[in-house]
């Protein structure tokens, strides 16, 4: 699991000699729990550090890139889900970049039903642009909807010092994010339970 520090912490640990050290990670510092140098940050203390808002994770990037001839699917200017040869031109490398070309016609319609249903909760009542966010929410509170611990969607919130995380649909009020969850249930599971990882 790989983390980024989004408010300073410092950790204390044993080194090799059993002599006790600390270090101070700064906002933006990232580590792995599976890299030998960050051995003390354990699978436990990354969730510890996630829940109680010292970090979050970080997906690393598993954005398939398709050789010279290689058949990939992609989103055409419509909507479409379209297949093309890779042929190393500005147009492939394009869509490439903005994490559009996939392996598989499935993973192409999954992340066309994602855009959709992101599109569709995006106009409701109280959601929060980017400008709205930085030049007026931030130190305050704001809402959002996201799956529990017992996997169903409910609505919560943050307050958000200093940082929002990207890509996250903030709400006003927590009657508004309600209001989004309850108008549209199914485009808020198929946006909480994307797939991320897939091609």
């Amino acid at each position: 699991m790989k983390i980024e520090f989004i408010k300073e912490y410092c950790a204390c640990f044993r080194d090799e000699n059993g002599s006790i050290n600390t270090e101070t990670f700064k906002r933006g510092d990232t580590v792995s729990t599976s890299m030998e140098a960050d051995r003390y940050f354990t699978e436990e203390l990354a969730q510890w550090l996630i829940k109680n808002g010292f970090a979050k994770e970080v997906k690393e990037s598993s954005a398939w890139k398709p050789k010279f001839d290689e058949k990939y699917y992609f989103l055409g200017n419509t909507g479409k889900v379209c297949v093309e040869p890779w042929l190393n031109d500005e147009l492939d490398e394009y869509r490439y970049s903005v994490g559009g070309c996939f392996k598989t016609e499935k993973a192409a319609e999954a992340w066309r039903g994602y855009r959709i249903a992101r599109a569709t909760v995006s106009r409701d009542k109280g959601v929060l642009t980017p400008e709205q966010i930085r030049d007026n929410y931030l130190g305050e509170f704001v809402h959002y909807v996201v799956f529990n611990l017992d996997g169903q969607l409910e609505t919560s919130w943050d307050c958000l010092d200093d940082y929002a995380t990207p890509g996250t649909i903030y709400f006003d009020t927590m009657q508004h994010a309600q209001d989004s969850l309850d108008k549209h249930p199914d485009e808020w599971k198929i946006i909480a339970s994307y797939d991320w990882s897939k091609e």
